[in-house]
């Protein structure tokens, strides 16, 4: 017995959307933030069958072993709340506009900082004011003090940037940081990373987050090593459809003011000093990697995880249509398993 209206057609909620992989496909709650695994068969029911209801359904599959297992199948997306049941034709409840107009030309910009450096940081602020930038990281890459964090956010305070973020090394603190009163001095401070420490931790202040991680955030890129490094959200769902989640609108700075795509970027497109931001942002070799989506790269297109990743590795070359990354990846979609030594949730 059916604990739903079995005799009334199912719609899937706009904001619960199935993601087909190769070995087993996800659905994205994209309203609550957060995913579920479902198998592959189920995924092809969701996206196959419209406006009918579930004992309708049982007659695409006379077996009762089927039918059976397509019963566990819906109670399981009814007690997710992942289906409604209504009379009303699909056509009725309209899917999300895939569109990510914002009003930045760049999402992310990395800033290097050694020293507090006032005229190069006056040619930042001015050019970021133009530019519109909707993220800042700082990454003060040599020993810092309260005084000099204390600088750059009071310097930066007045910049209609949306949220900052702080990285500092763990052996670079010459001091016990007053990380409480560093956030009183800007309230768009949403997150500091510790880097290169000897464990884990994730601490809660009162208006951010700190994170001690044992990753080097500066000579390693950006790898995804368990689930916990996914995110997912309506924004990133987005963009990743239509834009590379990690290098598009990315721009980094090195602390002599050198412009560049990315970390580790080998190419830079002038000095912040005597180029204009906004023009660099025209040029089509600094857009390269902005438009390649996981659904254009090989291994990519195939995983379940592509809209909530944001991975760095680098597309390197094209074969078939299909872009090749710089590494290989953690996780192997085509039997779901993980490659590093860090520890799963899912296996």
């Amino acid at each position: 017995m059916a604990n739903f209206p079995s005799n009334i057609p199912f719609h899937l909620f706009a904001s619960c959307i199935p993601v087909k992989g190769a070995n087993r496909s996800a659905i994205y709650d994209l309203q609550r933030n957060q995913f579920e695994y479902i198998p592959n068969p189920l995924y092809d029911i969701l996206t196959r069958f419209k406006n009918i209801t579930f004992i309708d359904l049982l007659d695409f599959f006379p077996f009762k072993n089927d039918q059976r297992v397509l019963l566990e199948y819906f109670e399981f997306l009814k007690n997710n709340e992942f289906i409604f049941f209504s009379k009303l034709n699909s056509a009725q409840f309209p899917k999300y506009s895939i569109s990510h107009e914002r009003p930045y030309n760049i999402s992310c910009l990395i800033l290097d900082i050694e020293n507090f450096h006032e005229t190069k940081f006056e040619a930042i602020k001015r050019q970021i004011l133009k530019a519109k930038v909707e993220f800042i990281i700082f990454r003060f890459i040599s020993p810092t003090t309260s005084i000099n964090i204390k600088n750059v956010l009071t310097f930066f305070n007045n910049i209609p940037t949306r949220i900052f973020q702080l990285f500092i090394e763990n052996k670079n603190f010459t001091e016990n940081l007053d990380f409480e009163n560093l956030i009183n001095l800007n309230e768009r401070v949403s997150v500091i990373v510790k880097y290169n420490c000897e464990k884990e931790l994730v601490q809660d202040l009162e208006k951010a987050t700190l994170i001690h991680t044992k990753r080097d955030i500066v000579n390693n890129k950006m790898n995804i090593n368990n689930i916990a490094d996914f995110n997912v959200n309506m924004n990133l769902f987005i963009e990743s459809q239509l834009y590379n989640s990690f290098y598009n609108k990315r721009v980094y700075i090195d602390s002599e003011g050198f412009i560049y795509r990315h970390e580790g970027d080998i190419m830079d497109f002038g000095n912040i000093i005597n180029v204009e931001l906004t023009n660099i942002l025209e040029n089509v070799e600094f857009k390269k990697y902005w438009h390649i989506t996981k659904d254009e790269i090989s291994v990519c297109k195939d995983c379940e995880y592509r809209y909530m990743c944001v991975d760095s590795s680098l597309p390197m070359s094209k074969t078939n249509n299909l872009w090749k990354l710089d590494r290989e990846c953690n996780y192997n979609p085509y039997n779901s398993e993980w490659k590093s030594a860090y520890p799963t949730e899912d296996n």
